[in-house]
């Protein structure tokens, strides 16, 4: 009995690291992003990340990846690649280019109501089911978000020159949530790689053809001084990030896993602080607590939800 508690000590411990680390590599991300930019455009950045990280992961599992290509119908394909096109080519473009103009802290908290925004996307599309609690949740979230968009100067004003940004990023929040929804029927442990180095590669020509249009070609210079960056978000935000995730999710219930998000805006404040010297505002404090609280009270909701199945399960084996 000690032995099977102990290894179930272990196992809680070891999940709660990572979800610490899949946290601090989220809030890292951005601040590798915002240093990449000073040297590339949004687009260019997006397109050698997204490139980069499918190509490695392409040679990692190309045997199951090609397996699970020839395997695909046309609708699944498409399935894929219209997600892909939103959660990957989409929300990255959008939010780097938020990105330029937006504190990185301001960036980290907006995203890290993620898991919220999906409830809608989650009803809408594949018909989950939806409790009072989660609704309360993602108004609590929405709440929080428009709190942390608010000057510090002025607790009910909006920075001027933060809403067109804003309005993008939280629109590449909306477009990762409901990319994340569309190829959720397809994910499961065979197919969550060889999914992600599709929308990866795909994504990444669909970006950089954008780039050739739309920003000045990169200087070699500037190729070079953004390389460590555009390295520490294909190896690790993209791959690393997504494993550990996946790692979580086998687990946690998804609800449960995303409160480490909770974790990512407090990195990104810290990080926002000692790396760029951001301010550290009434209302970036409030509305990561107005946040974090929504996340929270989503997690513990499901949690409760399957200890009372699980207590309800071993109760009728004991009948029997």
């Amino acid at each position: 009995m000690s032995t099977r508690l102990l290894h179930s000590g272990h196992a809680q411990v070891t999940i709660v690291l990572l979800g610490v680390l899949f946290a601090a590599i989220w809030s890292l991300s951005f601040v590798a992003t915002k240093a990449a930019l000073a040297d590339l455009g949004p687009a260019s950045l997006a397109s050698g990340r997204l490139l980069l990280a499918g190509i490695l992961l392409s040679v990692l599992i190309h045997p199951r990846l090609y397996a699970f290509f020839r395997g695909l119908n046309r609708s699944q394909m498409r399935r894929v690649l219209l997600a892909g096109l939103l959660s990957q080519a989409g929300y990255l473009t959008a939010s780097y280019w938020s990105l330029l103009h937006l504190p990185t802290s301001l960036v980290n908290i907006v995203v890290s109501s993620l898991p919220l925004a999906t409830v809608p996307f989650a009803f809408f599309i594949l018909h989950e089911q939806v409790r009072a609690i989660t609704v309360v949740s993602f108004i609590l979230s929405m709440t929080g978000v428009a709190v942390t968009l608010m000057s510090g100067s002025d607790f009910l004003a909006i920075e001027p020159n933060f809403i067109l940004p804003s309005a993008i990023l939280f629109a590449s929040v909306l477009m990762l949530a409901c990319g994340n929804v569309i190829v959720k029927p397809l994910i499961n442990p065979t197919t969550l790689l060889p999914i992600c180095a599709l929308q990866f590669l795909s994504s990444g020509l669909l970006v950089s053809g954008l780039a050739v249009v739309s920003e000045p070609l990169p200087t070699l210079p500037g190729i070079w001084q953004a390389a460590p960056y555009i390295g520490f978000l294909a190896v690790i935000g993209s791959i690393v990030g997504t494993l550990i995730w996946f790692k979580i999710l086998e687990k946690l219930p998804a609800n449960t896993a995303s409160g480490f998000f909770i974790l990512t805006p407090v990195f990104g404040i810290l990080l926002g602080r000692f790396v760029f010297g951001e301010e550290i505002t009434t209302n970036k404090i409030v509305g990561v607590i107005i946040i974090g609280l929504a996340i929270l009270l989503q997690a513990t909701r499901s949690y409760l939800e399957k200890r009372r199945l699980t207590t309800k399960t071993e109760a009728g084996m004991q009948r029997h």
